[in-house]
C-alpha cells in the first residue's frame, strides 16, 4: 500500500525539477501529490483535503488554508526559518512544523566567517578598485586591512550555526564568546573553547559581533540604536540570520558615520523590493550578499535527505524530527 504526501509551491521550474529529486529518494512506495500554491484557495483546499504531510516550498502556508485542511498534521519546510509561518495558529489547529534540522548550519557558518574576512580585508573595495583598472599602488593608502588571527568573537545566538562558527574559528586563534537565552551544556563550551558573556558585554569588547538568532517577536530588532552604538568604533558586525534581527535605519546611521569599521550582511530587513539604490548598498563600509548564505549544492543534498527520512518518519507513524512547535 503506498502512503501519500504533498508538495506544496509554486509551478516552477525549480519546483518541478525538485519534484523529480523526491520522487526518486522516496521511491514507488510513496505517492507524491503536487498542490500549485498559484491555484485559487478553494482549488488548493480540494488538492489539500485529504493530505496528514506536505513539504512547503517555499516555507509558507496561507491562513486561510488551515482550518479547512482538518486532516493535516505535520508541514515539512526546507528552509531553517519559519518567519513567514504563522506557527502560534497552525498550532492552535493542531499542525506541527518541522524545519531543515540545521543542515544548512556548516555553509552558513562558513559564509559568515567569509564575511568576516571580507570586510576585514574590505574585498569588496579592492574587487570594484581592481574591475576599473586601479591596481595596488593606487589603493594601498586607501584601505585600512585586519586580520582574524586574535580577534575578540562575540557570537549572539549559540544553536547548530552558531557553534559551527566557534568550531571553525579555532584556527584563527581568536578569543570567543557567545550569548544565548539556551543554557549551553559544560561539555559544549569546553569543546569550543567558548565563554558564555552577557549581550552587553559582547557589543561593547568584540572586535567581531556574528549574529545567529531566529527572527521571533523577541529578536526583532534585537540590535537597535542604543545596542549598536555599544559597539566599539574598529568591531564589525555580521548578520546571517535575519534583517528584521537589527534596526536597519540605526544600522544605517551607525554606518555612514563610521561609529563601527563595518558590517557583511547576507539579509536585509525588507527583502521584497531590494533594488541598486537601497541606502546600505551605497556605503563602502558595508559588504552585501543577496541571502545566499545557506546555498551549496552540500546543503541541497543533505535538506533533500533529511526531509524525506523525516516525512516517512511521520507516515510510517513515528515522531518527526525538528518540530518547532
Amino acid at each position: 500500500m503506498t502512503k501519500t504526501l504533498g508538495i506544496y509551491g509554486p509551478e516552477t521550474d525549480r519546483i518541478k525539477e525538485k519534484l523529480n529529486t523526491l520522487k526518486n529518494l522516496f521511491g514507488p512506495q510513496y505517492t507524491i501529490k503536487f498542490v500549485n500554491s498559484n491555484l485559487s484557495i478553494p482549488s488548493q483546499i480540494e488538492s489539500l483535503k485529504d493530505l496528514s504531510v506536505i513539504i512547503a516550498m517555499p516555507s509558507i502556508f496561507p491562513n486561510e488554508l488551515v482550518e479547512k485542511c482538518k486532516n493535516l498534521k505535520l508541514i515539512q519546510v526546507y528552509s531553517a526559518g519559519t518567519d513567514d509561518l504563522d506557527i502560534k495558529y497552525l498550532t492552535k489547529n493542531g499542525i506541527n512544523v518541522a524545519n531543515n534540522f540545521g543542515q544548512n548550519a556548516v555553509t552558513v557558518a562558513e559564509h559568515a566567517i567569509g564575511l568576516m574576512i571580507s570586510v576585514s580585508r574590505n574585498f569588496h573595495v579592492q574587487i570594484t578598485e581592481s574591475i576599473n583598472g586601479n591596481w595596488q599602488s593606487e589603493i594601498r593608502e586607501k584601505l585600512q586591512n585586519s586580520e582574524l588571527y586574535g580577534k575578540k568573537i562575540g557570537i549572539i545566538g549559540f544553536g547548530k550555526i552558531g557553534q559551527k562558527v566557534a568550531q571553525r574559528l579555532q584556527g584563527w586563534e581568536c578569543e570567543i564568546s557567545y550569548n544565548d537565552i539556551i543554557k549551553i551544556p559544560t561539555i559544549i563550551r569546553e569543546k569550543l573553547n567558548v565563554k558564555e558573556k552577557s549581550k552587553e558585554d559582547i557589543l561593547k569588547n568584540s572586535d567581531i559581533i556574528s549574529i545567529h538568532v531566529p527572527l521571533t517577536n523577541i529578536t526583532k530588532k534585537l540590535l537597535g540604536g542604543k545596542e549598536l552604538n555599544m559597539m566599539k568604533k574598529s568591531s564589525i558586525l555580521i548578520n546571517t540570520s535575519r534583517g528584521a534581527v537589527v534596526d536597519e535605519k540605526a544600522l544605517y546611521k551607525i554606518l555612514i558615520n563610521k561609529r563601527i569599521m563595518g558590517a557583511g550582511l547576507d539579509v536585509l530587513e525588507d527583502e521584497s523590493n531590494v533594488n541598486k539604490n537601497h541606502p546600505l548598498l551605497s556605503l563602502k563600509n558595508v559588504f552585501i550578499t543577496p541571502h545566499l548564505a545557506a546555498l551549496s549544492l552540500e546543503v541541497v543534498h543533505r535538506t533533500d535527505r533529511f526531509m524525506v527520512d523525516n516525512v516517512k518518519r511521520f507516515l510510517d507513524g513515528d515522531t518527526p524530527l525538528s518540530i518547532v512547535n
